[in-house]
């Protein structure tokens, strides 16, 4: 029997053919991604010397800001139509026959 995440994932990729990147996602507000953006710079440059890359750190940050600095919103998730739709079918195949 599959996993639960099994499921998901199987669910996610083969028939929605979307990434796990592709959930909704909440992530932090503008002004707190600033500050880590600009204590990160700081310590950077004052540790990585003249090699610091501004423009590619730049496009790392940006990268993690949208992925690793967030957290799966599920309640956007167990509202949309196609989860809910999943979720019936999961419950339907737990239950037992009569």
């Amino acid at each position: 029997a599959k996993s639960v995440v099994e499921s998901i994932c199987q669910h996610q990729e083969k028939i929605l053919n979307l990434t796990s990147y592709d959930f909704p996602r909440k992530c932090l507000p503008d002004d707190i991604l600033n500050e880590i953006w600009s204590t990160s710079l700081e310590a950077e440059k004052k540790f990585g010397g003249d090699e610091v890359e501004e423009s590619t750190m730049k496009d790392e940050f940006d990268k993690y800001s949208k992925t690793s600095f967030c957290e799966l919103d599920l309640d956007a998730i167990l509202h949309s139509p196609l989860w809910v739709k999943f979720f019936q079918d999961q419950n339907q195949k737990l239950q037992p026959e009569v």
